[in-house]
């Protein structure tokens, strides 16, 4: 009959390792204390840095950064005698006013890396909208698949934060035009003003179509620049009509107007101008 009776299990056999393990050794993990900083270390020459829940103590002598278990007396004491054992002995004053330097200072370091960023944010957009006048695309495509392409590399290789910092290139379709703009002007002002202190200059005029089927005049200009023969496009405009007599009516030609162009007082310069005409 006893082997037709199950036999009782033991209490040992009802046991699960699993749970009570993990919780085990979570218990047994110690907590990292994070110790604060005290107004008496200035005595020892240490004000507070970091952040509000992990502060550090950084010198007001040599401005060097230690962690947050340094945070005790007795180590900030040993790093005063040590490194600076002339300062070991000076006033409350002396140490007060090398807190202050140090403010300064931090202000001074914030302002400069908000500035430079700005000016670094501000070359970014020129640069963009340069790379987009070359190309030939609408000023939307930087809105469109420039910012959003640049977050998603960012995002992947760097981190959300630098992503982030993206949105401070102004990039929208208005700026972009801008930036095109304002390139455009001075390259034509750096253009005149080497045409202006060439010694001599010559222009090739010639008619070209566009993509449109529109006549258009193109003027190149040939000059000296720095020992070397340069020929560069002055301009292109569009032509009303395309007959040799009726373009001459639009004062493409004449003297005054490549006078005026060119802002150059001395007509002797004008050494040639030529055409495809025969």
């Amino acid at each position: 009959m006893d082997r037709w009776l199950k036999p009782k299990r033991k209490a040992t056999e009802d046991i699960i390792d699993g749970p009570s393990c993990s919780k085990q050794s979570d218990l047994s993990q110690k907590k990292t204390k994070c110790r604060k900083y005290d107004v008496e270390y200035l005595l020892m020459g240490f004000t507070c840095s970091g952040s509000e829940h992990e502060q550090q103590p950084q010198c007001v002598l040599c401005y060097e950064i230690l962690s947050n278990e340094a945070v005790r007396p007795s180590k900030l004491r040993r790093h005063l005698e040590t490194k600076h054992r002339e300062h070991a002995t000076k006033c409350t004053e002396f140490l007060k006013n090398k807190e202050q330097e140090l403010r300064q200072s931090r202000k001074i370091i914030k302002k400069t890396a908000i500035g430079s960023f700005k000016e670094n944010a501000l070359k970014a957009s020129y640069e963009v909208s340069m790379l987009i006048a070359k190309a030939g695309k609408p000023h939307t495509i930087a809105e469109e698949l420039i910012v959003p392409a640049a977050k998603a590399m960012v995002s992947a290789m760097v981190g959300e934060k630098a992503a982030k910092d993206l949105d401070l290139v102004p990039l929208s379709n208005n700026t972009v035009k801008r930036r095109i703009d304002k390139m455009s002007d001075n390259i034509k002002e750096q253009l005149i003003e080497r045409i202006c202190k060439s010694q001599y200059y010559s222009l090739q005029v010639d008619e070209s179509t566009d993509i449109a089927n529109t006549s258009n005049l193109l003027c190149y200009v040939r000059y000296k620049f720095e020992r070397n023969i340069i020929e560069d496009l002055l301009f292109c405009r569009y032509l009303i009509h395309t007959t040799a007599e009726e373009s001459e009516k639009q004062h493409y030609f004449q003297p005054p107007t490549i006078k005026e162009s060119y802002k150059n007082d001395n007509e002797d310069d004008f050494s040639g101008f030529t055409t495809d005409c025969p």
